[in-house]
C-alpha cells in the first residue's frame, strides 16, 4: 500500500474509486444524496476540472494505492485563512479496516501542515459511525452540528489544530 499525493493520469481511477465508494453509503445516507453525488463526480468535464484542480497548490489530494489501482481518497482545500477543509474521505469498500483511512488522514494532516494550515475543518454524517470513531481518535473535536444540512442529511462539524 502507497499513500501518495494525486497525479494527472491517476483521474479516471480516483474518479472511479470515488463512485464506488459513494455506491457502498447507500445503507447509510439518503438516495437522494448518493445521487446527487455520484451525478457530479461523473459529470461531463470532470477530469479537465480534476486536472485544473491537481494544478491548483491550495488543494490537498491524497490516494491510497494497491497494485497500482487507487483504493483510497482524501481531498481538500486550504483557504487564505489557513483553514484547511477535508472536502472527502473513503476507501474502497474491499480495502476498509486496514487503517487506510488512518493513513490518508495522516499524510492529509501532513500536506496541510507544509502549506501552513493551522486547522483542519470537516463535516461527517453521524450514521458514519466508522469516520465519526476515526476522527475522534485522531483527535478532531466537534465543533457544531449541522440539522439536515445538505438533502436533509445531518452534518457534525469536527476540527483540530495543527502545531
Amino acid at each position: 500500500m502507497k499513500i501518495r499525493e494525486m497525479r494527472k493520469e491517476d483521474i479516471e481511477d480516483y474518479i472511479d474509486c470515488e463512485a464506488r465508494i459513494w455506491e457502498t453509503l447507500r445503507d447509510h445516507l439518503p438516495e437522494e444524496f448518493i445521487d446527487h453525488n455520484l451525478n457530479w463526480i461523473r459529470r461531463q468535464g470532470v477530469g479537465d476540472a480534476w486536472a485544473r484542480v491537481i494544478d491548483d497548490p491550495n488543494w490537498i489530494l491524497v490516494v491510497a494505492v494497491e497494485d497500482d489501482s487507487i483504493v483510497g481518497i482524501a481531498r481538500g482545500r486550504i483557504d487564505w485563512s489557513r483553514l484547511c477543509n477535508l472536502g472527502f474521505l473513503g476507501v474502497d469498500e474491499s480495502h476498509r479496516r486496514r487503517g487506510i483511512a488512518r493513513s490518508l488522514m495522516e499524510k492529509f494532516m501532513e500536506e496541510s501542515e507544509n502549506l501552513c494550515a493551522e486547522k483542519i475543518s470537516l463535516h461527517t454524517s453521524p450514521t458514519l459511525k466508522p469516520a465519526v470513531k476515526l476522527y475522534a481518535d485522531m483527535g478532531f473535536v466537534p465543533e457544531g452540528f449541522l440539522s439536515r444540512h445538505r438533502l436533509g442529511v445531518d452534518m457534525i462539524v469536527y476540527s483540530k489544530f495543527l502545531n
